[in-house]
């Protein structure tokens, strides 16, 4: 069947899904988003790294997720805020405070976890990182049809995370890119998930706008406070292939 020996998989065609194809198809009928399309064979996407997560693969040795809870109080508030959002697989969360407390740790886990655990298309990504992809749609051809294609993508992310927001200075163009990011996936937060990961509070890197669909009610924004990793005795175990086991 499939081996998993030290983290490398064995496929062949005694594989009880693709047979050694490496892809599968659905019987569907015809509208369904999966009909006429090929996708990767379960055994194989739950033990390749998915590249495009924003996340290295080197990483992921010291991002798991079940080592975080023998941490610190505020990494325990962290991980109860983000493991809610895991559970509900929608809504959103803006989460500050001072570098060094576990907030983008702890996202990258979570989008490990949306993506292996929950098969859900999770994204990690900083504001300026962002701006800048969006930026260069400008560099093609067709420049405006590339940057809506390019904002329309953001927006359809399942579990997307945007880490160091406000660290970018605010042009015309960053606010107003930004305004929009903030709309589309508020009006998609029923289904989709968002946690913003900023230093500042949303009244310092947002306008009133924007700091509107942040503080709806159905939503957390929490200030996370206390001492930074590097200034405690935390110890986290490391552990190559913990997404493997999810």
């Amino acid at each position: 069947t499939c081996d998993y020996s030290k983290g490398r998989m064995m496929h062949d065609e005694t594989c009880p899904h693709c047979h050694g194809l490496g892809f599968i198809g659905y019987d569907v009928e015809p509208g369904d988003p999966r009909f006429g399309k090929a996708f990767l064979c379960p055994v194989i996407y739950a033990t390749t790294w998915d590249e495009e997560m924003g996340i290295a693969r080197h990483e992921a040795a010291r991002l798991n997720w079940h080592n975080f809870n023998k941490t610190t109080d505020q990494a325990k508030l962290i991980q109860k805020t983000i493991a809610e959002l895991l559970r509900e697989g929608h809504g959103m969360a803006y989460l500050h405070g001072q570098p060094g407390l576990g907030k983008t740790l702890h996202a990258k886990s979570a989008c490990i976890i949306a993506h292996y655990k929950y098969n859900r298309v999770a994204r990690y990504t900083s504001q300026s990182k962002m701006m800048d992809w969006l930026r260069t749609s400008f560099d093609d051809e067709y420049g405006q049809s590339t940057y809506a294609r390019r904002l329309k993508e953001l927006a359809e992310i399942d579990f997307l995370v945007m880490d160091e927001v406000g660290r970018l200075n605010p042009t015309d163009f960053a606010t107003a890119t930004l305004s929009e990011i903030v709309d589309r996936r508020y009006t998609n937060a029923d289904t989709k998930t968002t946690i913003w990961l900023s230093n500042m509070p949303p009244e310092q890197v947002m306008d009133d706008y924007q700091v509107d669909r942040i503080k709806d009610s159905r939503f957390v924004v929490a200030h996370i406070d206390g001492l930074s990793y590097r200034q405690t005795d935390v110890r986290i175990e490391e552990d190559e292939l913990w997404w493997q086991k999810l």
